[in-house]
């Protein structure tokens, strides 16, 4: 999806606002506080997701300015349709419409599917977030982005379950600190043992013997033990003494040079560098004076240059009209004998319609004419009420002529019916009249219905219904031959038949007569209105005998001719404010032109033209002179400050050039670069001696030790060192061979006590003790074996997290490494956990709590880049509206997260708000060195 248009009727201070279109991939929004920023962006919002209602304590964004509160989004979907969404506040988030680009409208259920299927807090937390949602933990508890964060660990979630039972396992058999644990109880049952096997010794004597002996031996270990550690000591001491005797004879030598160099006090820091600097300024600012000197010279020559026709200034105003005035005094003398021309053309059309109504019509009588509304209503009433008395009249001839035919028919279908009749009461014989009658019969049935249809209306069944009962009559007497009885009273049945007839026929004349009254009652009305009409026309001057499309045509007529006339003014006033012109123009440039010797002709506007370019060229060309001198004036006034300022320049430079060299202690450069060596070599020497003087001090450490050790090895020498070293070594190998002997005599004598145990018990104290060390070693080694399944299983974990992370996390430490230009290498959600965490390039893991407020933003901004391009690949791509998102980045992370941007607008629109110029800079700067489109930038005010 590419927003194409917004159209804001009503929200925030914004009302009848159109914005649009947006063409390029990015949009920077620029505007200061409060311009409307982050209104826009909720207003996005709102129209795609529907507005709070009002139990919602979110800003309502009421239309400030006025208008509906509300309006429409118009954008092209990924397929390229282009679809208008439309949006009021309302019940239910508020109506909305959805309009395809041929104005048809689109079901409302097509909104989610164009949005991607994507939930308000995705598009919120995801596609449109401000500065607040960046550094908000908010993204990270979202349920409809958590499974796109934490799937590190598809089918390995059941690794941390599994370490944590082992080291469970590894803490039952053994904790440091434990009491209760079973490798600690198996070592404290051993100790009771041992305990046991000691008290059990029967032989009192020789255990006292032993015990004697064994004392001895331990006194004597003791006191050589003692005897070795003060030669220890001693050794020590002169491997110190030996240590230190480079340092020592370096100090000497590096106080005896320091010794040897003047002391010079207070030198000025850096004192040669500041030299070199000041002899550089007052070369420069010697150059600077000398060529200040040059220009003043220089801008004083100008400055006193004197200018030709110097007095035309006084005449300026004019001058400027005449300029301001050329190119239209040119066309006006062009264009004079055009509209003469053009007037001539007006007038003779003017005439030409004006002998159209009539001979006796002129310009006043065309003013005259009456064209308002009144007269164009009666027109047309007259004209309406002439339509209908003309189309009434013909409807009533017509349903005369109708009606007359209708009853002649009927006086036709009487005289057969009176015909059949006496032929039916004549005298026949049995078998003839067994077949006139029922033909008489037939005859009459027809006659009946077709006179009835004929009629209509009510007389419609009556002749039906006779009709009918005649056929039936008629084929009764067919199919029975009629015999002669019942004669009679067939034929006063058939007399009645003809009597109805007769009655049909007289009412149709009855009709007739009708009809003709109201034919004649609408000739009178037509006759009536067309009186009025003509009345009409004369209290008007018309010809009576104009119909009103006649008017209707003249009113044309008159509306053209008015329209003439107008033209015909209208020109005429035109011809006379040029010809007005052009003599104003002739009226300013002729006494100029005779103050400055300009020949010019009046009667020639050629001769006009030219004395005027003249002059505009003259005024122009003093008018430059004199700026030049202006100008000139001004330089030789900045030159003269210049010059002095960089005297001024030059003797602060030798001031201090005086004070270095005074505060060095010499009159001269070189003088003071010979005392700059001394003080860099007693310095050089400085750090030797307080180098040497550190390594002596971290030998024997401060204070007293250290001058205890600097008068010890002023008091001997190397050799006298290591030979006491020597000796000392000696005493110490005497004292560890006298030991090795006495620890062989101090175990047989334990030996011996040990096997005064009694032999039944001992046995099974052994017994048991083997047992419980077999116990634990078998501890042991299941301790060890789980600590190894815990490693491997951790290797494991950490394999998954380093290589099997989702593609969303994937995408965000690709945007996160950019961004942070290799600072952080990789970004990934531990196994079974809801957490993010990310590791810097010395491989130290942190998450977002212990970062930086713009690294954690950075972080934040990352992952919702891998969420924007994991969700596009699998729906509508949406747009992606950020409100300062950069503001808390410095200039390089920021020009990254820029080029970021620039490049997630090959699939996302990017729609970007910002108070900041920056921000704007780094956004154009971010596309110029990827080769992109330059952003597009609207500024809001």
């Amino acid at each position: 999806m590419k927003i194409l248009n917004l159209h804001i009727e009503g929200f925030g201070h914004f009302s009848n606002r159109a914005l649009g279109p947006f063409q390029r991939p990015v949009t920077v929004f620029l505007g200061p506080n409060e311009a409307g920023k982050s209104t826009l962006l909720e207003f996005v919002r709102r129209v795609f997701f529907g507005f709070p209602d009002g139990r919602s304590s979110s800003n309502p964004y009421q239309p400030l300015a006025g208008g509906r509160h509300g309006g429409r989004v118009t954008f092209v979907d990924d397929d390229g349709e282009t679809v208008t969404v439309q949006r009021f506040q309302g019940t239910s988030g508020g109506p909305v419409a959805l309009t395809a680009a041929s104005g048809g409208p689109l079901p409302e259920g097509e909104l989610p599917r164009l949005l991607g299927h994507h939930s308000r807090d995705v598009f919120q937390n995801v596609f449109t977030f401000t500065l607040d949602d960046l550094h908000s933990d908010k993204l990270l508890s979202d349920d409809s982005v958590n499974s796109q964060l934490y799937s590190a660990g598809m089918g390995a979630t059941k690794l941390p379950a599994a370490i944590k039972a082992l080291e469970s396992d590894k803490q039952s058999l053994f904790l440091k600190g434990g009491q209760k644990h079973t490798i600690i109880l198996a070592g404290n049952e051993l100790s009771k043992i041992d305990s046991k096997l000691a008290v059990v010794a029967d032989n009192a004597e020789v255990y006292s013997s032993l015990t004697s002996q064994l004392k001895e031996v331990d006194e004597e270990l003791e006191r050589l033990s003692g005897h070795r550690q003060e030669h220890q000591s001693e050794l020590g001491h002169q491997k110190q003494l030996e240590s230190a005797w480079d340092d020592w004879n370096d100090l000497n030598q590096f106080e005896g040079q320091l010794a040897e160099l003047p002391a010079i006090d207070d030198f000025p820091v850096n004192g040669v560098g500041r030299l070199e600097t000041l002899e550089e300024r007052i070369r420069t600012r010697q150059e600077e004076y000398d060529s200040a000197k040059e220009a003043v010279g220089e801008a004083k020559a100008k400055a006193d240059a004197v200018v030709e026709h110097e007095a035309i200034l006084n005449y300026s105003t004019d001058i400027r009209k005449l300029e301001q005035d050329r190119t239209s005094f040119g066309k006006s003398d062009r264009d004079l004998p055009k509209r003469k021309d053009e007037f001539e053309d007006h007038e003779n059309a003017l005439s030409a319609t004006l002998k159209d109504p009539g001979p006796d019509w002129n310009q006043a009588r065309l003013e005259s004419f009456d064209l308002s509304l009144a007269v164009r209503e009666d027109i047309s009433q007259f004209r309406e009420r002439l339509r209908e008395a003309r189309e009434e009249l013909d409807r009533r001839k017509s349903d005369q002529s109708q009606k007359r035919t209708l009853w002649e028919d009927a006086l036709e279908a009487e005289g057969k019916a009176e015909r059949e009749f006496e032929a039916a009461v004549k005298p026949v014989s049995r078998k003839n009249g067994s077949k006139v009658l029922p033909a008489v019969c037939v005859a009459a049935g027809i006659a009946l219905l077709a006179l009835g249809t004929v009629l209509g209306g009510p007389a419609f069944p009556v002749g039906l219904v006779a009709g009918v009962a005649l056929a039936a009559v008629a084929a009764y007497l067919f199919a029975s031959g009629w015999p002669s009885t019942g004669t009679d009273t067939e034929n006063a049945r058939l007399s009645r038949e003809l009597d109805g007839v007769r009655e049909l026929a007289r009412r149709r004349k009855s009709r007739v007569e009708e009809s003709q009254k109201a034919a004649e009652e609408t000739e009178r009305a037509l006759a009536s209105v067309q009186g009025k009409w003509r009345k009409w026309l004369l209290a008007r001057r018309l010809r009576d005998d104009f119909l009103p499309e006649t008017v209707v045509e003249l009113r044309s007529k008159v509306e053209l001719g008015l329209t003439q006339l107008l033209n015909v003014q209208r020109w005429r006033q035109r011809i006379d404010a040029i010809q007005r012109d052009i003599d104003n123009y002739v009226a300013i440039a002729t006494p100029l032109a005779a103050a400055f010797e300009i020949p010019l002709d009046r009667t020639e506007s050629g001769r006009v033209a030219g004395a005027a370019d003249r002059l505009i060229e003259m005024h122009a060309d003093v008018e430059q002179k004199m700026g030049d001198r202006m100008d000139a004036e001004a330089a030789f006034r900045k030159a003269e400050e210049q010059l002095k300022a960089r005297e001024s320049d030059l003797q602060r430079a030798e001031e201090e050039m005086r004070g270095l060299l005074q505060s060095g202690g010499a009159d001269e450069s070189e003088d003071f670069r010979k005392r700059a060596q001394i003080v860099r070599r007693r310095t050089e020497l400085e750090d030797e001696r307080r180098g040497a003087l550190g390594r002596l001090q971290r030998l024997s450490g401060p204070g007293d030790p250290l001058e205890a050790l600097k008068k010890q090895l002023g008091e001997t020498d190397i050799q006298a060192i290591r030979d006491q070293a020597s000796s000392a070594k000696k005493e110490i190998d005497n004292a560890n061979a006298h030991i090795g002997e006495l620890s062989n005599r101090q175990g047989s004598i334990q030996k011996d006590l040990k096997n005064l145990t009694s032999e039944e018990e001992s046995s099974k104290l052994r017994a048991e003790r083997q047992r419980l060390l077999e116990e634990v070693r078998g501890n042991a080694r299941d301790w060890a074996i789980r600590t190894m399944a815990q490693n491997l299983l951790k290797d494991a974990q950490a394999k998954f997290e380093r290589e099997r992370q989702p593609e969303v996390v994937r995408h965000a430490e690709s945007f996160f490494k950019g961004i942070t230009g290799g600072r952080y290498q990789t970004v990934f959600s531990p196994l079974g956990s809801s957490e993010i965490h990310v590791t810097d390039s010395s491989g130290v893991s942190k998450q977002p709590n212990q970062l930086s407020r713009g690294t954690r933003e950075q972080l934040f901004l990352s992952l919702r880049f891998g969420l924007i391009r994991e969700l596009g690949q699998r729906s509508e791509t949406l747009p992606v509206i950020v409100d300062e998102a950069l503001v808390n980045f410095d200039p390089e992370r920021g020009l990254r997260a820029a080029r970021a941007f620039v490049e997630l607008s090959q699939s996302n629109q990017v729609l970007v708000f910002t108070c900041h110029p920056t921000i704007v800079d780094l956004f154009q700067k971010a596309a110029a060195t990827l080769g992109m489109q330059e952003p597009e930038v609207i500024v809001l005010g």
